[in-house]
Order: structure tokens, then C-alpha cells, then sequence
């Protein structure tokens, strides 16, 4: 049986661009690719590559942390 993934939480928002972190918040709340995109007037395709993008920051930090 699969664990769920835990839930992330930013201890160093720095690693983040300030845009980056809008999205971040945003999707903490709950909003989906489309409704993000509307509320930053992206594309949700943009949105989405950025997610990506984030996803992979704080995955790394996620490892730095268990290795350190």
C-alpha cells in the first residue's frame, strides 16, 4: 500500500522567486492550473511548466534536508 505524500511546507521561501511563491500560495489554497492562471493572467499551460519548476525546488530541498 502507497503512503500519501506529506504535505510540503517552505521552510526557506527564498528558494523561491517571488513569483514562484504566488503560485506556491495559491495552490496551498486549493486553486487548480486554470484557476491560478486566471487569477495571475497566465496561461494555465504557463502555470502548470512553472509548477513543475517549483515541484522540483522543493524536492531538492526535501533531500538536502535528509541528507544534512
Amino acid at each position: 500500500m502507497l503512503k500519501p505524500e506529506p504535505q510540503r511546507h517552505l521552510k526557506d521561501p527564498a528558494a523561491l522567486t517571488p513569483y514562484e511563491q504566488r503560485i506556491w500560495e495559491l495552490r496551498q489554497q486549493g486553486l487548480t492550473n486554470p484557476e491560478i492562471g486566471k487569477a495571475m493572467n497566465q496561461l494555465p499551460a504557463s502555470i502548470a511548466s512553472r509548477m513543475k519548476a517549483i515541484k522540483e525546488k522543493l524536492e531538492l530541498q526535501d533531500a538536502l534536508r535528509m541528507v544534512g
